[in-house]
């Protein structure tokens, strides 16, 4: 959609193309040619907005910044954390650590969109966490998250066709996981309301295959 109106006898982009993306958001700067002095701005620039608009209306456009592979959430990425390097000291719980799988058995509507769910806690270094859901056919990312703030919970949810088959995958650039070393973090993902896998101590990375794949679950 336009943003600033439009003017006769201009040509748009003449003199050149800026695009300016966030996470949530794509807009484009052209700079235009326009000899009747209707643009109200000194630069001769035109900016548009490029927008989408989720099915769900209590979903918003996210990944403007990955465009064209934007993607609607109900949840908005965290805000750059903490560089602090002073860890808090805590007890580790007797708990186990490694990543589980649930297995299910229940079967997947061809093409409907189902919800994919992300439940995370970071530990004390919440910035060494990151991860993303690619497509297991040719490895192009769908969903993605990084640079968490410390010692919070966040749950995001995506829509992902039912006939497709898709890798999550977790990553921690310490390789020490999300506990108990630096904190209580924790992680569990779901889709169509069965739970794939949870996780807390997985090393470097951990990654579970859901959707239409031949087997589901931890690889």
């Amino acid at each position: 959609s336009r943003v600033d109106g439009g003017c006769s006898y201009e040509r748009l982009g003449l003199h050149g193309v800026a695009i300016e993306a966030s996470n949530g958001a794509l807009f484009v700067h052209a700079k235009t040619w326009d000899w009747t002095g209707c643009i109200d701005n000194n630069s001769g620039i035109r900016t548009y907005h490029v927008g989408c608009t989720c099915r769900n209306a209590a979903y918003t456009c996210y990944g403007f910044d990955e465009f064209p592979n934007v993607y609607c959430s109900t949840f908005a990425p965290s805000p750059a954390p903490s560089t602090s390097m002073y860890p808090t000291i805590s007890i580790s719980p007797t708990i186990s650590t490694s990543p589980s799988t649930y297995p299910t058995t229940s079967s997947l509507p061809t093409g409907e969109l189902l919800e994919f769910e992300v439940d995370l806690t970071t530990d004390d270094y919440g910035y060494e966490t990151s991860w993303e859901v690619t497509n297991n056919s040719n490895d192009g990312v769908v969903a993605s998250n990084a640079n968490f703030a410390s010692s919070i919970r966040s749950t995001e949810r995506f829509l992902f066709r039912g006939d497709k088959c898709f890798k999550f995958t977790i990553y921690d650039i310490a390789g020490n996981g999300i506990c108990c070393d630096y904190g209580i973090g924790k992680f569990a993902v779901s889709f169509n309301g069965s739970v794939l896998g949870s996780g807390r101590k997985f090393g470097y990375s951990a990654s579970f295959l859901f959707g239409a794949c031949e087997v589901v679950g931890q690889l």
